[in-house]
């Protein structure tokens, strides 16, 4: 006698949520709940894929989708190497596209994590890649910062400071004649000095930060 949960799944049998992420962990979770629910017949398993997958990846795999007969082997071989393929897809186009530009920091970095996924264990890939597109100067101020600083607070740093260091510049560039050469190179230290201390001040409250939260000042 056939299995009663092969012949009549619940209708209220659902996959985990699919993750970009961690496709491969994704199918080895469908697998899982597949065993959970005693669904062993391969054609089920088909339907049930299909049915929950979302609209997006659905079509990644459509050839394999609408063949006949159709195959959950062949499926879940699809899916597990064209999801690793739109991985790398992403990030080629992240080391290709997305530069600073005229954007800040803070509005380059929240690009970058929709590129990349929000996956944990690509947290220092992404901060890599983000330092890698910030000025040299910016990324030496970064640098004074605790190593256990958060990306997400580097990203308001570099905000900081290339918003002083670029009030220094517009200083020098509307400075007198060079007939006033000494007050033009007194303005022009004055300001860099303000973006050294703006810089400072956020490095402070960054160290202050950290003593409230873990009672013990990191350096």
């Amino acid at each position: 006698m056939p299995d009663t949960a092969d012949s009549c799944p619940s209708a209220t049998f659902r996959l985990p949520a699919f993750s970009p992420e961690e496709a491969e962990l994704w199918l080895v979770q469908v697998d899982c709940a597949f065993d959970v629910a005693n669904i062993t017949d391969n054609a089920t398993k088909f339907k049930l894929l299909v049915a929950n997958l979302p609209v997006h990846v659905a079509s990644q795999v459509r050839d394999v989708v609408t063949a006949t007969p159709p195959s959950f082997t062949d499926l879940v071989t699809a899916l597990r190497s064209r999801l690793a393929q739109s991985r790398a897809s992403r990030l080629e186009t992240l080391l290709r596209d997305q530069q600073l530009g005229d954007q800040k920091p803070t509005q380059l970095l929240p690009n970058m994590q929709h590129m990349l996924g929000n996956s944990r264990d690509d947290t220092g890939l992404l901060q890599t890649l983000f330092l890698q597109r910030l000025p040299q100067t910016t990324r030496a101020a970064l640098a004074l910062l605790p190593e256990s600083t958060g990306i997400d607070d580097l990203a308001s740093a570099a905000d900081r400071f290339q918003e002083a260091s670029q009030g220094a510049v517009v200083a020098a560039a509307v400075a007198p004649p060079a007939s006033h050469s000494c007050n033009c190179q007194q303005s022009a230290g004055t300001d860099l000095t303000a973006a050294v201390a703006a810089l400072t001040a956020t490095v402070a409250r960054m160290e202050a930060s950290y003593t409230l939260s873990f009672g013990t000042q990191i350096i």
